[in-house]
């Protein structure tokens, strides 16, 4: 016959100890007079539920960023430009990194004419001299490139 079951609670931990008579050693093949203490498995301890954190919430969009590099400055040569009346010289002009037609305008169009050199040339300009007196070319890349050149027409 059996011994009560007596349960003690310690640390939140229920421990239970089982106190059984020799009798039930006996029937199980165990015999022998003296008493036993079975102490059944213990109950896993209490699982721990972490504490939700909340989600950080992302910055307010500010839009995308697009960096457009700056177009290279137009380089020409000679410069400065030296002319004489009647005559005509050539100015070759470049830009890094650009292929394309360069746009010229003269500040005083009384002292100097400028014009594409060819037909087959986007880089080249015939300036002609028109009178006494200085002004200055300007040539601007389609993407936005400038440069200038003085021009000095001699008499």
């Amino acid at each position: 016959m059996s011994a009560p079951i007596h349960s003690l609670q310690r640390s939140s931990v229920l421990v239970a100890l089982a106190f059984a008579a020799p009798a039930s050693f006996a029937a199980c093949g165990g015999g022998g007079a003296s008493e036993a203490i079975v102490a059944p498995t213990p109950s896993p301890s209490p699982t721990r539920v972490p504490t939700p954190t909340p989600t950080p919430t992302p910055a307010p969009a500010s839009g995308v960023v697009i960096t457009v590099p700056t177009a290279a400055p137009v380089l020409c040569a000679p410069s400065p430009l030296v002319v004489a009346v009647g005559q005509s010289a050539v100015l070759v002009c470049a830009a890094q990194g650009y292929a394309g037609t360069f746009v010229p305008s003269v500040a005083d169009a009384s002292v100097a004419a400028v014009q594409p050199y060819n037909a087959e040339s986007d880089t080249s300009f015939s300036v002609t001299g028109l009178r006494a007196g200085s002004t200055t070319i300007v040539l601007r890349t389609r993407p936005g490139g400038t440069g200038s050149v003085t021009v000095t027409v001699s008499p």
